[in-house]
């Protein structure tokens, strides 16, 4: 009674503690609309106390879906305190999506603070959870981000692979938009790369599908990426078709400062100063990053040679030398093949830890298995002995029983015959006498007295009710109650016929009857056929034990 009590109070202690707070359905619901109204996500989600939360399922889920909210308003995070709580859950948890979705995420905040190593690290991490994950759109936008990476650390060949990688999983998405994009980033991988004419091609291929979208910001991406690369070839005509597209068609302030940098150089080789230093110098106001800002300054050296201002030229070159300098200094710093390769060193020890800790365990199971099979191997057999010694017994006493059971037999066999023989000579005299009455009725007077004794023994038969009584009661106890059934089985034959029918059964002969019944032989038969056919025609249940008798 005390551990059904503490089963039912542990029962209620876990319901307890599995209880959701309030916000726990407007979680839910945020979930299922994050990815079309990010705005109203972040809103909602940023309006929840989460001191109000009521366990860590509610505070990781709560802290993955605003993280998410973060990233897809835009929004750069740095610091990774939030985004850690849902990982710090997750990463234990068998929900493969949530997993993946704390890997990717973490990855985002520590790619804005530019820890490129530990990014790529939990960008590998989820990597390996794609197969398990089956959602062709989460992996394309991870191979995005590893292949932006990679890009920003100039390894082009692991970037183009992973824009590739992301292009084939957004078409399997049918994500279009996104497949543009992607055929975007494999263009300037290959024309990172020096493989001019592909990234020309790739470039032209992510327009088409622009165009077909009809995405406006896709083509500005395209024509703008055209406009820079075939500056850089001194295509002036290519150059200045795709100049003329963006100028007449996107707003200035939509360009980036690396296109507004190569449109300056396009007019400067048409010797358009004016709109040269006039685009060179929005470019210069809207630097945003070291890239930017090394192009900026090629550019402008470019073009201050093209005047002639030479010492001007000279002072941009050496400034995008500088920054150049430094910024290849700190991509050096941050080895990322490094960081993977720290990573996947790790999982191979902690892998083959696991499988040596394993087969020791598995060793130790087959070893008991084994002992376990041999013991009840052992117990077998002994069961089997006993049980061969218990049938063996049992045979033995089965066989005494046989025996005594034939034994049994043979005494009743001998026992019957003894009451048979018993039967027969209790009515032989009699009978006898009757016969000698019969033959000798009517002969000489000396056997006067003989015959007068005979025959009041005979007489005894044929009118003393309390002996015929004694006859049936003899012929009932060794005929199986042949009388009393008779009696039960055929209530309509008369006093007469049963005590004809117990003369039968008791043996006397048709003589013998004839003089007991004062009826002639003849008769007797045919009284007998007549009740053996009644017997035979009725529906008595036992007329085949009456019968047998009569037989």
């Amino acid at each position: 009674m005390k551990q059904y009590v503490i089963s039912i109070l542990f029962a209620l202690c876990m319901m307890a503690c599995t209880q959701h707070s309030k916000h726990w359905e407007t979680i839910c619901q945020v979930e299922s609309y994050i990815e079309e109204q990010p705005d109203s996500a972040l809103v909602v989600l940023q309006g929840i106390d989460v001191s109000e939360l009521s366990n860590d399922e509610e505070r990781a889920k709560h802290a993955l879906l605003l993280s998410m909210a973060y990233d897809m308003n835009d929004i750069s995070q740095t610091d990774d305190s939030l985004i850690s709580t849902a990982k710090a859950y997750y990463e234990h948890s068998d929900n493969v999506k949530y997993r993946f979705l704390s890997y990717y995420y973490y990855g985002r905040v520590l790619c804005n603070r530019g820890d490129f190593p530990q990014a790529i690290v939990l960008f590998t991490q989820a990597e390996e959870l794609i197969n398990q994950l089956d959602n062709s759109q989460l992996a394309g936008q991870l191979y995005m981000q590893i292949g932006d990476i990679y890009c920003n650390h100039y390894d082009y060949a692991k970037c183009l692979e992973a824009y590739e990688l992301a292009y084939d999983y957004f078409m399997k998405a049918n994500d279009k938009s996104q497949a543009a994009h992607a055929l975007i980033n494999i263009g300037k991988s290959h024309w990172g790369a020096d493989n001019h004419q592909e990234g020309i091609e790739y470039t032209h291929m992510a327009l088409d599908k622009a165009i077909s979208l009809d995405d406006d910001t896709l083509k500005r991406q395209c024509y703008s990426n055209l406009v820079i690369m075939y500056d850089k070839l001194w295509d002036a005509d290519k150059c200045g078709e795709y100049v003329d597209i963006l100028l007449t068609q996107y707003d200035i302030e939509q360009l980036s400062p690396k296109c507004l940098a190569s449109i300056a150089s396009h007019y400067a080789q048409l010797e358009d100063i004016n709109n040269a230093g006039e685009f060179l110098n929005r470019a210069r106001m809207c630097l945003s990053n070291e890239t930017d800002a090394i192009d900026y300054y090629f550019k402008s050296a470019h073009i201050m040679k093209s005047i002639n201002e030479y010492a001007l030229a000279l002072q941009n070159f050496e400034s995008g030398i500088n920054i150049q300098r430094v910024h290849l200094r700190d991509a050096m710093q941050q080895p990322i093949v490094s960081a993977q390769k720290e990573y996947f060193k790790d999982q191979s020890a902690q892998k083959a830890y696991r499988l040596k800790r394993e087969r020791g365990l598995y060793i130790t199971i087959s070893v008991i298995v084994v002992l376990i099979i041999i013991a009840v191997a052992l117990y077998i057999r002994h069961k089997i002995a006993t049980k061969n010694s218990e049938i063996n017994r049992y045979m033995e006493a089965m066989q005494e029983l046989e025996q005594s059971l034939l034994t049994k037999d043979m005494a009743a066999d001998s026992m019957a015959t003894k009451i048979n023989t018993l039967f027969a000579s209790q009515f032989s005299l009699i009978d006898k006498l009757t016969n000698t009455y019969y033959e000798t009725h009517g002969t000489k007077r000396d056997k006067e007295a003989i015959y007068t004794q005979v025959r009041n023994e005979i007489e005894k038969l044929q009118t003393n009710k309390r002996y015929i009584q004694e006859l049936e009661a003899i012929v009932n106890k060794h005929k199986e109650s042949v009388m009393q059934i008779l009696r039960e089985s055929m209530p309509e034959f008369s006093e007469m016929d049963f005590r004809l029918l117990c003369f039968i059964y008791a043996g006397f002969s048709a003589k013998a009857i004839s003089v007991f019944t004062a009826d002639s032989i003849g008769n007797i038969y045919m009284r007998k056929s007549r009740l053996k056919a009644r017997i035979s025609n009725s529906n008595a249940e036992k007329k085949e034990l009456i019968l047998k008798y009569l037989r």
